[in-house]
């Protein structure tokens, strides 16, 4: 139901947004980024320390822009972030330690609503968009599998839904490079801070003669990415 009921906003604010008479911009855009999780460890002195396995990975999206007023715009994103969920130990089989980084990626859909202000100049413009997020947990979350755990009997790893959809402010900023016709080249960075806990994992493991390693994590389904992309001004296509 709520997912629905996002999926309905986000549509409504871009169909309202591309049926606007205002100046409209579409942007595409991609880039590196990383993703957050807290953790625990049981016992918390355990060799070697357990640590969460936050891989660089990458997120990509589109988004529509209308004219509000000579420095505001008014912003809908839609965009997928690859988040990593996993802890490693950096030990090694041979001294009693093992390393697990599992299938750790998980594709995460994210729509968000705001507002951006822009300062211009000639060639230049500059902005700063704070927004708000929602973020759709993938079915592999809310249907998880348990394939690795059937392999090693020695290793559990289980996660599981929290909520079905995560809510965070968003704040980014970056610069753009006008072209003669007013499409514009960017480069930014944006950081999704979450409000409340989407989604956790419990991580166990246990080898013989050595005592058992449970590692409890959580996630908010923060990340920060830096991006590169591109704006198309369509006051071009009524010309």
């Amino acid at each position: 139901m709520h997912k629905n009921l996002i999926l309905l906003l986000f549509l409504g604010c871009f169909m309202v947004t591309l049926q606007s008479s205002a100046q409209i911009r579409l942007e595409i855009y991609g880039g590196p980024s990383i993703s957050y999780l807290d953790f625990e460890t049981i016992p918390s002195n355990a060799q070697a320390q357990n640590e969460p396995y936050n891989r660089l990975s990458y997120h990509l999206g589109l988004g529509a822009l209308t004219r509000l007023s000579d420095h505001w715009q008014l912003v809908t994103q839609a965009e997928i972030f690859v988040r990593s969920m996993a802890v490693k130990n950096p030990g090694e089989f041979g001294s009693g330690g093992f390393t697990y980084l599992g299938p750790a990626n998980y594709e995460m859909p994210t729509f968000a609503l705001g507002a951006r202000y822009n300062i211009e100049k000639e060639k230049y413009g500059f902005f700063l968009q704070p927004t708000v997020g929602f973020t759709l947990l993938p079915n592999e979350i809310r249907n998880p599998g348990t394939a690795f755990s059937d392999i090693n009997p020695n290793f559990n790893r289980e996660v599981t839904q929290v909520n079905p959809y995560g809510l965070g402010l968003r704040l980014e900023a970056g610069i753009k490079r006008y072209t003669k016709n007013k499409n514009y080249f960017m480069v930014g960075i944006r950081h999704q801070q979450g409000l409340r806990v989407t989604d956790e994992m419990t991580q166990t493991t246990s080898r013989t003669g050595q005592p058992e390693v449970s590692v409890f994590g959580s996630s908010r389904s923060s990340y920060t990415g830096m991006f590169i992309g591109f704006g198309l001004n369509t006051d071009n296509w009524r010309k």
